[in-house]
């Protein structure tokens, strides 16, 4: 979330004009999900520091209020990703699928 609105603010700041098609799709991968939730917490965080560090301290304030519901909606996702086995199809509860491994940060 927070690159593609660091990459946003910037255009903006340069006076470009951002434009939305509603034609284009863009597949995401859930690798996020594979993180533990203290890192996705960490990564909601991050998003609000992106807008605070471009200085829009209105839009801040805003997301700031989001990040309880935004957290939730995180970690509803990661229970279900974590709780599904893609090898057997099926949802095992994850203190069972000791083996999966975790994401790993490109970075």
């Amino acid at each position: 979330m927070h690159e593609d609105l660091d990459i946003n603010c910037a255009a903006d700041k340069a006076g470009l004009t951002m434009w939305y098609c509603h034609t284009v799709y863009v597949w995401v991968s859930a690798r996020r999900y594979r993180s533990p939730l203290k890192e996705l917490k960490h990564y909601i965080q991050t998003t609000y520091d992106t807008i605070e560090a471009h200085g829009l301290a209105e839009r801040a304030e805003w997301y700031k209020g989001q990040m309880p519901a935004v957290y939730k909606n995180f970690r509803f996702r990661w229970l279900i990703q974590n709780n599904y086995n893609p090898e057997t199809g099926h949802f095992v509860p994850f203190f069972l699928n000791r083996n999966k491994k975790t994401r790993v940060s490109p970075v």
